[in-house]
């Protein structure tokens, strides 16, 4: 989940868990994308309430055969209630938007293999969550009312493979 480019504006970000993000309604990242969210990094406005962001289906550009990158959104931020065993890492006057989860190995995310179809062919997906520290630090995302899934081909330039690591 921890690689993130920004197209027009609005941060796309790559992750194995998109499944996962989407059922439970959160999205997961490490200390090295913290200062994004708290909007430290020039140009990138601190994530609030309604701060848009688009999910990429990484494993399907992957096994699927395509030269497409699967996106999924808009999802908009929102405020939480802190979970229990957390702390909070980024807050504004309306609410707690990141908190960091003590014992994150405790889920959703895990290590294993998962099976996902595509084209109605199976492929074993690896789950490998405990390499990224089972992504402590958290934040709340619901489906925004324009919520779709585009089917985004790939190119020798493509904006969705250019990786704004730490930045």
């Amino acid at each position: 989940m921890e690689l993130v480019s920004r197209v027009e504006g609005i941060d796309h970000w790559r992750t194995w868990f998109w499944d996962d993000c989407d059922t439970h309604g959160m999205f997961g990242i490490t200390l090295k994308h913290m200062r994004r969210i708290q909007g430290c990094l020039e140009g990138i406005p601190p994530y609030d309430f309604g701060t848009m962001i688009y999910l990429e289906d990484a494993p399907y550009f992957r096994f699927s055969g395509q030269s497409v990158h699967v996106i999924h959104g808009p999802y908009i931020v929102v405020p939480s209630d802190l979970p229990p065993k957390s702390f909070v890492a980024h807050k504004t006057e309306n609410g707690i938007i990141l908190w960091c989860k003590r014992k994150a190995h405790e889920g959703p995310w895990s290590d294993g293999m998962k099976t996902r179809e595509f084209h109605g062919i199976p492929y074993n997906i690896p789950q490998c969550a405990s390499y990224y520290e089972f992504f402590p630090f958290r934040f709340r995302i619901e489906r925004d009312i324009s919520f779709t899934t585009r089917w985004m081909p790939h190119h020798k330039e493509c904006r969705y493979c250019r990786s704004v690591e730490g930045h």
